[in-house]
């Protein structure tokens, strides 16, 4: 990954990583694309039944595993043909929404974007996302967000959630050229599994109330700080003083 150098530290405060979930953290989605549908159909000639109790928080790469599971495909089958899945899934996914009306499959979460964009200049951001890279990228784009996410951990990079974060020292050094601390980076996101991640590398967190887990579920999750929605006063100085 390529480092970037234009961003010289001035401050204390600009040692510090952002990293954020996208789907009911950035975005909320109002119907599916069908990409995993179309994946599964094209490449595996199976139908499938979306659970989506299993894909908030999870990892497409995970998600896969278990939509194929679920339908008795032994897992080292859907290994073997995980590329194929991922090519023709953001194939799909890019090319259906391009044509569509964007507003059909999305609602922006306006202070979602208002806080990246007021924190841009400040810190260092980044996503922790369980979308595949290409999709997570075009996802971005539609909300005119790519040039403050340079830097992201994807969905088809690790076998879960966890593992995903445990890359983001050593992906954040090669990148940045920073060797950042567990206190210096914030995990934010709107699902137990996104507080979790970041408890687990001992990174500051914020639970976000937007997405399909109420307030009071969040707070059952100890994250750092819980909020309704990202406009909430406590978010900005919680991020540039942890």
């Amino acid at each position: 990954m390529k480092k970037i150098t234009t961003k010289k530290l001035k401050s204390a405060k600009e040692r510090k990583l952002v990293l954020f979930d996208i789907d009911g953290t950035l975005i909320r989605s109002k119907k599916p694309v069908g990409h995993f549908d179309h994946a599964f159909k094209k490449v595996l000639g199976k139908e499938i039944i979306i659970d989506w109790s299993i894909v908030p928080g999870n990892i497409d790469r995970k998600i896969i595993l278990e939509l194929g599971k679920k339908i008795g495909l032994d897992e080292l089958f859907i290994r073997s043909r995980f590329d194929q899945i991922y090519n023709v899934m953001c194939d799909y996914y890019i090319k259906k929404v391009t044509i569509s009306n964007v507003d059909d499959y999305y609602e922006l979460l306006n202070e979602a974007i208002h806080l990246v964009t007021h924190l841009s200049n400040q810190v260092h951001l980044g996503l922790l996302t369980g979308n595949f890279r290409p999709i997570a990228k075009y996802k971005m784009s539609l909300i005119k967000l790519n040039q403050h996410f340079e830097f992201g951990l994807y969905g088809n990079e690790a076998e879960n959630r966890i593992e995903l974060a445990k890359q983001t020292f050593s992906r954040a050094r090669d990148f940045f050229g920073i060797d950042f601390t567990p206190e210096q980076i914030v995990v934010i996101g709107d699902t137990p599994q996104d507080v979790s991640c970041g408890l687990n590398i001992q990174a500051n967190t914020i639970a976000v109330a937007t997405g399909r887990h109420s307030h009071a579920q969040l707070m059952a999750t100890k994250a750092d700080l819980v909020v309704q929605n990202l406009a909430d006063a406590r978010v900005l100085p919680f991020i540039l003083k942890s």
